[in-house]
Parts: C-alpha cells; sequence; structure tokens
C-alpha cells in the first residue's frame, strides 16, 4: 500500500495471513475391532490445540466404551492420535461382526467445537497372547496364544512372515514351541479361524518375536534361587553366546531386593535385609560385540530360614524312690530362647513336685 500526503511519501506493506485450517478429525467406520479390550485412534487436525474429545450431547453412548485423551492413552495408537474410544464391546454379538454408531465431538483450546460421526465394527472372535521378551538362541519357546470367544474348534495359522527356524505352530492349540537356534528379529503376523456357521470368523494380529545371541544358561522358568533375610545369597550368573566377555547390569528402572548388589561379570550376592520380597527384576546383558539382550527374572526373598523345632530324645534312667529324678532336655531349631513345660493332658509322677516350666538360652 502506498500513500501520499504533500509530498510525504509512506509505504506500507500488507502481510497475508494463512487461514486457520477448519477443526477436524478422522471420522466414518474407525477400523474392525474384536470382543477384547479395544482401542480406536482419534486423530485432530486444524483448529488450535490443546485438543479435547469427547461423546457430542445426547449421542449414543456405546456400551462399554469411553473416550480418553492424552496423556491416558495406549503406547500402541497411531503417532498424532490426542483421543481414542477404548473399551469391551458389551453387547456384541458372539456369531457375527457387529456394528456401533455413535457421535463424537472435538473442541479446541479457543472453545470451537466439531460434532462427527464414527462407527465401529467388532468381530465376534479373538485370541490372546503375546511374543515373549529376552529370548536367546539355546531357549525353547513356549509360547501359548488362546481363543476369547466365537465357536470352537478354532485353527492357527501363520498368515504373513515367518517363525523362527525350528519353531512349530500347532494349529489347533495354538501354541509356538520349539528350540532357537538361530538370532534375528522374526515378524510374522498369526491369524485365528472358528467354527461359527454360515461364516467361518476370522481375527488376525501381527507379532514380533527377537531371538538374541545371547542368553542366561542356568536359570530354570527365569526363576532365581530363593534367599532369606539375614541369610547370605549368592549366584552367578552363566551368559552364553556371542563373543565373551561380557557385561551383566540392572536395567534402567529397576531394582534389586535390599541388601544385594549385581557385578558387571554377572555375580549376585549380598545378606538380604528389610521386609520379605517377591517380585521381578530385569537384566540386562550385552558381549564385546555388541550383541544384547533384556531378561526378566523372578526372585523371592522369604523370612529367615529357621530348622524345625525339636527335642532331643534322652534316655530315662530307673530310679528308687526317694532318689532325686534328674533328667536334660534340650531343644533344637527354632529360635532361642526356649521355654520348656509339661505338655497340656500330660503329668508326672506326685513324687515329681518341683517340676515347674524352665527357660533356656
Amino acid at each position: 500500500m502506498r500513500v501520499v500526503w504533500g509530498t510525504m511519501i509512506v509505504t506500507a506493506a500488507l502481510l497475508a495471513i494463512p487461514a486457520e485450517a477448519a477443526l477436524s478429525f478422522n471420522s466414518g467406520t474407525l477400523g474392525t475391532g474384536t470382543i477384547a479390550n479395544t482401542a480406536w485412534a482419534l486423530t485432530p487436525s486444524g483448529g488450535t490445540s490443546p485438543y479435547v474429545f469427547s461423546y457430542a450431547p445426547g449421542a449414543a453412548i456405546i456400551p462399554g466404551f469411553q473416550v480418553f485423551n492424552a496423556p491416558d492413552l495406549p503406547v500402541t495408537l497411531a503417532a498424532g492420535a490426542t483421543g481414542a474410544l477404548i473399551g469391551i464391546p458389551v453387547g456384541a454379538s458372539h456369531t457375527a461382526v457387529t456394528s456401533f454408531t455413535t457421535t463424537i465431538r472435538l473442541t479446541d483450546s479457543t472453545s470451537a467445537f466439531i460434532d462427527k460421526s464414527v462407527t465401529i465394527l467388532v468381530t465376534p472372535v479373538d485370541f490372546v497372547g503375546s511374543a515373549p521378551s529376552g529370548l536367546g538362541v539355546g531357549d525353547t519357546a513356549n509360547i501359548q496364544f488362546s481363543p476369547v470367544d466365537g465357536t470352537p474348534p478354532y485353527t492357527f495359522s501363520i498368515s504373513s512372515g515367518s517363525l523362527p527356524p525350528n519353531l512349530t505352530l500347532n494349529a489347533a492349540t495354538g501354541l509356538i514351541s520349539g528350540p532357537l537356534t538361530t538370532a534375528g528379529p522374526y515378524p510374522f503376523t498369526l491369524k485365528m479361524q472358528d467354527s461359527a456357521t454360515p461364516t467361518p470368523q476370522t481375527v488376525s494380529h501381527p507379532f514380533t518375536l527377537t531371538v538374541s545371541p545371547l542368553r542366561v544358561s542356568n536359570l530354570t522358568n527365569r526363576t532365581l534361587p530363593n534367599g532369606a533375610i539375614n541369610t547370605p545369597y549368592n549366584f552367578q550368573f552363566q551368559v552364553t553366546g556371542g563373543t565373551a566377555p561380557y557385561t551383566v547390569a540392572v536395567a534402567s528402572g529397576f531394582t534389586l531386593p535390599a541388601g544385594l548388589t549385581l557385578s558387571s561379570a554377572g555375580l549376585l550376592n549380598g545378606i538380604p535385609t528389610g521386609s520379605v520380597y517377591s517380585s521381578y527384576t530385569q537384566l540386562s546383558i550385552s558381549d564385546s560385540a555388541g550383541n544384547a539382550n533384556t531378561i526378566r527374572v523372578s526372585i523371592n526373598i522369604l523370612p529367615t530360614a529357621l530348622a524345625p523345632l525339636g527335642l532331643t530324645s534322652p534316655t530315662f534312667n530307673d530310679v528308687a524312690l526317694g532318689d532325686n529324678a534328674d533328667l536334660a532336655i534340650a531343644a533344637t531349631g527354632g529360635v532361642p530362647p526356649y521355654t520348656f513345660d509339661v505338655a497340656p493332658g500330660s503329668t508326672l509322677p506326685a513324687q515329681v513336685p518341683r517340676c515347674r516350666p524352665v527357660h533356656s538360652s
């Protein structure tokens, strides 16, 4: 813009400010889920953050589902999602796909809002199970996937990708098992089909089995030997595979029972203190070639180990009337000091009047 006043010329630039994108979010059919706990992502666009999703006023509430907003969202949701419909679809059919429709409202920080219709589809079958972490060459895999609802019998299959060499899938039971012989990541998709009529229902989930060259070879079911309060504890982790030397450490965010320490060479020792402990910790192991593995192990610290309480079995010598009877009885196990007395319901001869409780350390 150019303005002339007398002999003065004023020039000003006009800046074009782009219009703010219209507030919106993904709508229509959000996808197909299962009768298990399911989440559908809600991803905003336009408007001004932060955003809040909710059921629109007067909208039909999907039974069993709530609307959640960041940060209370599963980490598995797609990037960019700041809201989600999460729940267990109460009332879904057990024999056919069920459709649920509602209206969701998105409100931005300026109080602008938009209402849009969304639909979720729910299949009547699902299965549960997961790919365990911490597997290493030399371990034996036993991974169970189990049907949830639907019509038996069920058939499992690998619809894409592949299992590690030597692992097999039992199509009837959903058990993946076998020895792990080759390191690497193995992504695959597991599919399950039921026997519903007239149309069998299917469901698929992706998984990745990661097999490290490294493993701890002297653990059974990843469980450490039990320890006891105030009792010395000693366990040496034996790492195999990869390239020695190895380094063993407690993974970030995890701890050991009070009184125990772990050396970089894998020696777990000390004297447990404090209270009884029954939990797990996570170990990071690595080798000189850069290979690594993370293993979760269980450990129980029990009360102080005690030997069973008992009595010695002394020999009773015959005594004559008028003689003094002197018999020493010793205790074993338990925790001293001890208290001795005649057991309820038992009696001593009347000639032994001086019997009384005796305390001994």
